[in-house]
């Protein structure tokens, strides 16, 4: 089985993650308008739940502000991000695949996972490329080595 090539890719903030939170804001706005007016609710109560969701928008949009930037690249056998100061490679597993956008989930080892939002916008280039790389890691394809010693132990016929 061959290794998808070698490819970088440079991540920067996620549109698509904004666009998420946003709308997940606006629906959460008409919710509370509707929950308002169908029920007898005491002003306080509705100033509470306001301030709950504008402070829970305001973390997201923080979040989304603060969302690490860099290169990952993939050299042919591991994963390097350019956040890492000490200890570059990493292990990159696919939470979300939405065509354009993919949702990755980085772990070192020892330390816990960080997770990053790519754009295809932010590098149309390398995207494609870049994409089938991830994917191509998840597939759980065993490489030649396992394949060779699958054969000597009579595991593949």
């Amino acid at each position: 089985m061959h290794q998808a090539p070698a490819v970088s890719f440079s991540a920067d903030r996620s549109r698509w993650q904004l666009r998420c939170i946003l709308a997940l804001f606006f629906n959460a706005v008409v919710v509370l308008g509707i929950f308002e007016l169908g029920q007898p609710q005491s002003g306080l109560q509705i100033a509470a739940l306001a301030w709950t969701l504008l402070a829970s928008v305001l973390i997201a949009l923080l979040g989304w502000y603060q969302s690490p930037r860099g290169t990952l690249r993939w050299t042919g056998g591991h994963w390097h991000w350019s956040g890492y100061a000490e200890q570059p490679v990493c292990t990159v597993d696919l939470r979300m695949d939405f065509q354009s956008s993919l949702l990755l989930s980085l772990q070192r080892q020892g330390k816990r996972s960080d997770w990053l939002w790519l754009d295809a916008a932010s590098d149309p280039a390398s995207w494609r490329a870049f994409r089938r790389a991830v994917i191509s890691g998840q597939c759980g394809f065993p490489d030649e080595e396992d394949v060779q010693t699958m054969h000597s132990h009579g595991e593949v016929a």
